[in-house]
């Protein structure tokens, strides 16, 4: 093997391990992530690494283990999250700057996170959910939501799925008792109501949801 291939070897054999070894601190602190969200530490690689005390606009996400794959590169890199310990358990997450998009995530909200008259088992999941904030405002949602009955609050099982409507994240939600739209608030920590059936109202006061401004 001739010198020069095999100082081409070497070089990229070490180009390989540097970026094996980048510290995920640093590649954090240089990303373009929007400034809503937060971390308190980061450990590890970029490639197998720890976020700790995920927050976005305050509003707490957990501790996740993180990774990154060359399949996930492309077209802008997106960091898998892991092994959640908050309500955000899973997904995958792209940011660049003013913009901020997570996918294929799994969700477990308590509803007392966002609702405070509501009782501590009140939850919702919401199953392979996507996102896409664009300078804080929503410009997509997907995701199926499932919401089991309460029967102390009077409320049956929900289900439905995430939308996006004038920048903003919607619930539409049916049930036994008709149907609900509500709105997510931009800082994940409020929910109103944008419409409901007449027989969903005296829950929806019950556990102090308003009804929605509308929109100027």
């Amino acid at each position: 093997m001739s010198w020069w291939l095999r100082g081409g070897a070497l070089a990229l054999a070490v180009v390989i391990a540097m970026a094996a070894m980048f510290p995920l601190r640093m590649a954090w602190d240089n990303a373009r992530a929007p400034g809503d969200l937060t971390i308190g530490e980061a450990s590890g690689t970029i490639w197998n690494g720890e976020l700790l005390d995920v927050a976005w606009r305050g509003f707490a996400l957990g501790d996740f283990q993180t990774s990154l794959s060359l399949l996930d590169v492309l077209p802008m890199p997106a960091l898998r999250l892991t092994g959640g310990s908050g309500p955000l358990k899973s997904a995958m997450v792209r940011g660049d700057g003013d913009g901020f998009t997570i996918s294929e995530a799994a969700i477990s909200l308590a509803l007392a996170d966002v609702v405070a008259g509501a009782p501590a088992d009140l939850s919702a999941s919401i199953a392979n959910a996507a996102v896409s904030l664009q300078g804080g405002r929503c410009t997509h949602a997907a995701g199926m939501i499932e919401s089991p009955a309460a029967q102390a609050l009077g409320l049956p099982a929900f289900e439905g799925a995430l939308a996006c409507d004038r920048g903003t994240i919607l619930a539409r939600l049916s049930s036994e008792a008709g149907d609900v739209v509500l709105e997510i608030g931009s800082g994940l920590d409020r929910l109103t109501y944008r419409t409901a059936s007449t027989q969903l109202l005296p829950a929806l006061a019950a556990l102090s949801i308003p009804a929605a401004q509308p929109a100027s």
